[in-house]
């Protein structure tokens, strides 16, 4: 039998997330509550497109309960922008591990390179 072992550092993330969830906190976001003006929904439209997207709805969601930062959320756009050189939005497992792949390579080459000879 095999045996699934949680590292400690996600048990406690998981402990710490179900004490901050109180469904209270988040009913402002809930339809029937959401302050909505054209200033909220601009802030919300972060793609300045028109149209809300889930991803944006979320990133809105955590930034006004202070989740997030606007620099935690800068820096992991800049990271899946990296991934996702031609801007379609969406990445597969195969593309992903062949840029890590890739990565490794241009690290070790990198590290033969600065190596006295």
């Amino acid at each position: 039998s095999t045996m699934s072992v949680t590292p400690s550092c996600f048990r406690r993330s998981r402990k710490v997330t179900r004490v901050m969830f109180d469904r209270r906190q988040w009913q402002k976001f809930d339809l029937e509550h959401l302050r909505l003006d054209e200033d909220v929904w601009n802030e919300m439209d972060s793609s300045n497109n028109g149209t809300l997207s889930r991803a944006e709805f979320l990133q809105f969601a955590l930034l006004r309960q202070g989740i997030v930062s606007r620099e935690v959320i800068k820096y992991v756009n800049e990271i899946f922008d990296v991934m996702d050189p031609g801007k379609t939005n969406s990445l597969s497992f195969e593309h992903v591990r062949g840029l890590q792949r890739q990565r490794r390579k241009d690290l070790l080459r990198e590290q033969k390179n600065l190596s006295p000879r």
